[in-house]
Formats: structure tokens, sequence, C-alpha cells
């Protein structure tokens, strides 16, 4: 009756948040994933250019490690800040997203238990 159709309408809803939940996890966890990859990239070519600079340095007396001491890059430092602050949020995100599902799939749960008694 109108209860049946009533609680099929709200079930369908929860249905939907439950997809919404699920397509925001998997943007984050993408996005999250771009940005691991984005920092490990960074890594290995800050790695690259120390030793490119070491061996270039090396006739000068100077080391890589010296020389990035003097220069001390700060865009390179906060770009390296930005992503980890952006890696930390992405997951924070990933995490209540992932806490917002489960609420939501529980209630679901709960209400078809108590619809089906």
């Amino acid at each position: 009756g109108e209860a049946a159709d009533s609680l099929s309408i709200v079930l369908a809803e929860k249905d939907q948040q439950l997809m919404a939940f699920d397509g925001e996890m998997d943007s984050l966890k993408t996005a999250l994933e771009m940005c691991r990859m984005d920092l490990i990239s960074a890594q290995d070519e800050a790695t690259r250019l120390a030793a490119r600079l070491d061996e270039t340095q090396l006739a000068h007396g100077k080391t890589a490690e010296g020389i990035l001491c003097e220069v001390s890059s700060k865009n390179e430092a906060e770009s390296s800040d930005f992503m980890r602050s952006t890696i930390m949020t992405l997951a924070s995100s990933l995490e209540s997203a992932e806490a917002q599902r489960a609420e939501a799939l529980e209630r679901v749960v709960q209400e078809r238990k108590s619809n089906a008694e």
C-alpha cells in the first residue's frame, strides 16, 4: 500500500546516496593516487637532479647537498609541502566519505530489517 510505496521511495533515495558516495570515493581515490604519483615523480626528479648536480659540481669541490643547502629552493620545498598537505586532505576526505557511506549503508540495512519484520 501507501506505506510500502513510501518505503520504496526512501530505499531508492538511500540507494542513490550510496551510489553518490561510491562515486565520490572513487574520485577521491583517483585524486589521491594521482597526488601520490606526482609526489613520487617529484622526489625521483629531485634525486636525479641531485645526482647530476653532484657529478657536475664535484670538479668545483661542491656537492649537490652543499649547493642545495645554499640555494634552498623555497619553491620546491613549498611544492613538496603542498603535495603532502594535499595528500593528507584527500586522505581525510576519503576517510570521511567512507564513513558516510558506511553509515548510509547501515541505515539502509536497518530500515530493510525493520520493514521486513
